[in-house]
């Protein structure tokens, strides 16, 4: 359920203008580029020009230097002492699996690349056989961090790409509201963090996509200092035989999930929304309503049954809901 910002760009950068009593001038600056393996675009509002391009400059180092890290050469499992980011971030990720009951799983890394590349469509599915044994060495022990260093467990390879994303555009987000800035939206591939307001005083618009007609919108969220995340079974995937596997393993079958087909979370931090949409797809409604209570979140999840799609609220989702477009049910 990719999401995106609902509004009208003139230019790349340097988008609009505006002055009203309300907010007096208002610039809006913005810029677009590719990171971590995904389309990342930024959007800030102030009253300075130049703090706003400082902002846009140092955003985008923040991207560039998450990506070294927790890109897809992994380099914070080298030999150098871990960053003080990845240990959060592990430690972070392993009490998320605690309180999703293992369905968000931050030691996949080897199980991933089992698989190939999701991302390019180049995978092979694994020996059922394999991922049996796979399985039953995984639960014989974990992997640890010592002494700055991570101890690894076989096939218990760290794998932030969960999380790390989420991460990143929290920080990037924290760094606008350290500088004053009137308001910042920060997407990156569809997880969102928002902080203030839009040029015209109003709040941030965030469209929800349908997981299986990438032109309807499900839902039209209005939020402020706050984060939104989705997972779904249709932005990595390939059609093997007429099976759909996609990137979200299943940490208990080691396999693509089974669950939801897309789940979006709204949270106070883009870190634990990014967990919790991963998790979401795996967990049912039950599983789901608990976590999200533990850690204030709001969510979304649809599932589909004999082609037809259904999507399950909690009671609080609508609560940043502008207007629904399609039917939902409010879980009880």
């Amino acid at each position: 359920m990719k999401i995106f910002f609902l509004f009208f760009s003139f230019t790349a950068v340097l988008v609009s203008f505006s002055c009203s009593q309300k907010t007096s001038c208002l610039f809006r600056e913005e810029t677009t580029f590719v990171c971590m393996d995904t389309k990342i675009s930024i959007s800030a509002v102030g009253r300075d020009r130049e703090i706003l391009l400082e902002y846009i400059e140092l955003a985008s180092e923040n991207f560039k230097f998450f990506d070294s890290l927790y890109g897809p050469e992994n380099l914070f499992l080298g030999d150098i002492r871990l960053h003080p980011y990845s240990v959060y971030l592990w430690e972070r990720s392993n009490e998320i699996s605690e309180l999703t009951a293992g369905a968000f799983d931050p030691s996949l890394g080897d199980v991933i690349r089992l698989w190939g590349d999701f991302s390019s469509g180049e995978i092979c599915v694994p020996d059922s056989v394999f991922l049996d044994s796979v399985t039953r060495i995984r639960k014989s022990g974990e992997t640890l961090i010592q002494n700055g260093h991570f101890v690894l467990f076989p096939w218990k390879t760290p794998n932030l790409g969960g999380i790390a994303k989420g991460f990143a555009i929290q920080r990037a987000a924290e760094i606008a509201d350290s500088m004053g800035i009137y308001g910042v939206l920060v997407d990156a591939g569809g997880d969102i963090s928002v902080k203030g307001f839009r040029e015209d005083g109003n709040l941030w618009k965030i469209g929800v996509q349908h997981p299986r007609d990438p032109g309807t919108i499900v839902a039209v969220i209005t939020i402020k200092d706050k984060a939104v995340c989705t997972s779904g079974d249709y932005q990595r995937f390939s059609f093997i035989e007429g099976t759909r596997y996609h990137h979200i393993i299943d940490p208990f079958t080691l396999y693509p999930s089974r669950g939801a087909i897309s789940a979006t979370v709204i949270c106070d931090r883009a870190e634990d929304a990014d967990a919790l949409s991963t998790a979401f797809m795996i967990l049912d409604i039950r599983e789901c309503t608990k976590a999200a209570k533990i850690l204030g979140a709001e969510f979304l999840v649809a599932f589909e049954k004999d082609t037809v799609i259904y999507f399950y609220a909690s009671p609080g989702f609508s609560d940043n809901v502008s207007e629904w477009k399609i039917p939902y049910m409010e879980i009880k």
